[in-house]
């Protein structure tokens, strides 16, 4: 979010989905974090249970050498990960992603969390949230 969509926020830590080479990246984090000063959580794993079933094919690429390609997430898979999230701090990460997306109605932004997360429901809060926020969106448009 904060290299892709929102370059004035700062972050205390990045989620990762690791694939292959997994614990040399872990290593090479600790190495980071003990010459920046950071925690050793600063690469956080924990994102796992919100990343959505579904590939993401329009994934950019961050960075890429020959031992290693960072990937971020789409705004169709970021808004869909934000909105199973659904926490206080992700009210403006989701305002932003509606935007990128284009979504001007609740149905479109569930309709892509639906997608992603096809055996979950759409939370009553981000129900709620996606009410207010296409509304002031469609509000706006007239």
């Amino acid at each position: 979010m904060a290299l892709e969509h929102s370059r004035n926020r700062s972050t205390n830590d990045v989620d990762a989905h690791l694939g292959a080479g997994r614990h040399h990246v872990l290593e090479a984090a600790k190495k980071i974090a003990k010459r920046h000063g950071l925690g050793d959580d600063w690469l956080s794993e924990e994102v796992g249970p919100d990343l959505p079933r579904v590939a993401d094919t329009t994934a950019p690429t961050v960075y890429k050498s020959r031992f290693l390609t960072i990937q971020g997430a789409s705004p169709k898979h970021l808004l869909a990960m934000k909105l199973e999230a659904c926490r206080d701090r992700d009210r403006d990460d989701i305002r932003v992603l509606l935007q990128k997306n284009r979504i001007t109605t609740s149905k479109d932004a569930e309709a892509i969390h639906r997608e992603m997360f096809p055996n979950r429901d759409l939370k009553p809060r981000a129900r709620q949230l996606l009410d207010e926020l296409t509304d002031k969106t469609q509000r706006k448009a007239r």
